[in-house]
């Protein structure tokens, strides 16, 4: 498929609401009427012949003025979580009304005014999508604390390496320190040597010095006995 043929993703969702609404609706319709019929043949506003028709809420009415393909997300919750309670299929009369209005129990079976009577009211509807978009809040808040659960691990460890880390770095300080002792050490040694040598040099030359004026002391006197002899 192309980039230009990609559904969006709010489209993507509206058409899952739309295919789980015509699945619950189906289903519905053989619960409560015994025969079979294919979600995609599911209508709001069924004929005589499809078998059926809608037992509708006030409140629920304005969903089946549409046909189920138009509706928006929200309508499509809302058919969903409002089936058996806000509406119900009943079999089709031979008006070929398509939808009644829920508006006197004794329209109802025994078990239909059960339900109708306990769940019936105009605000189920609201009641079930609330509960509904709670379940799905509870489900992303688990998912929100694994991932804390994860941050938190990642987290420790991350502790624990730091810890590490600065053991390691005060043992490289203690060992950086140590080396500026022995270095220094050694600079004060080298700096005796150098004194050492220093001495050994002028003793050398104050030697050297004293063999010289020794020498022509003699030199001198040598020649002295020599002038007086020929005197």
């Amino acid at each position: 498929m192309s980039q230009g043929k990609l559904m969006r993703p709010s489209n993507a969702e509206r058409g899952r609401w739309r295919q789980a609404c015509r699945v619950k609706l189906a289903q519905h319709i053989e619960s409560r009427l015994h025969f079979a019929i294919e979600p995609s043949q599911v209508r709001l506003a069924p004929t005589a012949e499809d078998g059926y028709r809608w037992l509708v809420l006030p409140d629920a009415e304005p969903l089946f003025q549409k046909s189920l393909s138009d509706h928006s997300i929200g309508a499509y919750r809302k058919l969903y979580h409002g089936v058996g309670t806000a509406f119900e299929a009943v079999a089709s009369d031979k008006s070929g009304a398509n939808r009644s209005r829920m508006v006197n129990e004794t329209t109802l079976s025994p078990t239909q005014n059960s339900d109708h009577s306990s769940l019936g009211q105009s605000s189920s509807a609201r009641i079930l999508e609330l509960e509904m978009e709670l379940k799905e809040t509870k489900e992303k808040l688990t998912t929100v604390v694994k991932d804390l659960d994860t941050a938190q691990k990642t987290q420790s460890e991350l502790l624990d390496e730091l810890d590490g880390l600065g053991q390691a770095n005060e043992q490289l300080q203690a060992e950086i320190q140590e080396y500026v002792v022995m270095v220094g050490l050694e600079k004060r040694e080298a700096k005796k040597l150098r004194k050492f040598i220093r001495s050994l040099d002028e003793l050398r030359r104050s030697l050297d010095d004293g063999e010289l004026a020794s020498d022509t002391n003699e030199t001198n006197s040598s020649e002295s006995l020599k002038r007086k002899r020929f005197d």
